[in-house]
């Protein structure tokens, strides 16, 4: 695999995990509101803890999906070669490849949800209103799918304005729903 399709599939990986980082530390934070845990050691540890699975998850995920791939692909040059590549620089830049990919997906989803959860922990750390530190953490949600919106109409460069619109109509859509969800349960 060559560089070029390396870091292009890196820069989706990156930009749709750090999308499902984003709802997944939103979420999380919509949990600890929800539920009225303000307890700032509990909600610290569960962030890191959610943060830190999400991360194994995208990592061990896009590794083995990469790796696979990119075996299938050394094999079918194998086969037109009809030589054993296995200790080539082709089979090196495979692996690495693999590897590239599943760190920056692995990083991406810890980056977004620490992004999108730290105000609200940092809120609750100083003791301030729960609603500020929800607002605040729905305040970087936003920036952080603006940022994506961004990168993925740059990327695909399509109208940037169209694509961020659309990642914000998602957040949007998350939002209601979580607010749906805290009507239901504080009934």
């Amino acid at each position: 695999m060559s560089l070029t399709e390396t870091s292009g599939i890196a820069r989706r990986y990156f930009a749709l995990n750090a999308f499902d980082g984003a709802l997944i530390g939103l979420g999380a934070i919509f949990g600890f509101y929800i539920s009225g845990m303000y307890d700032y050691r509990v909600v610290l540890l569960t962030i890191m803890a959610i943060a830190v699975g999400s991360a194994i998850s995208g990592f061990s995920g896009a590794f083995i999906s990469e790796k696979l791939e990119q075996e299938a692909r050394v094999k079918r040059l194998e086969e037109a070669i009809l030589t054993n590549l296995k200790d080539s620089i082709h089979y090196q830049a495979s692996l690495t490849s693999s590897i590239i990919v599943s760190i920056i997906n692995g990083v991406s989803s810890l980056i977004s949800i620490f992004s999108v959860s730290a105000p609200y922990v940092i809120c609750i750390y100083l003791s301030l209103s729960e609603v500020v530190g929800i607002l605040s953490s729905i305040t970087a949600f936003f920036a952080v799918l603006t940022i994506l919106g961004y990168f993925f109409g740059r990327e695909l460069k399509i109208r940037t304005i169209s694509v961020v619109s659309r990642i914000l109509l998602v957040g949007i859509v998350a939002i209601v729903i979580y607010f749906l969800i805290e009507l239901v349960f504080r009934l």
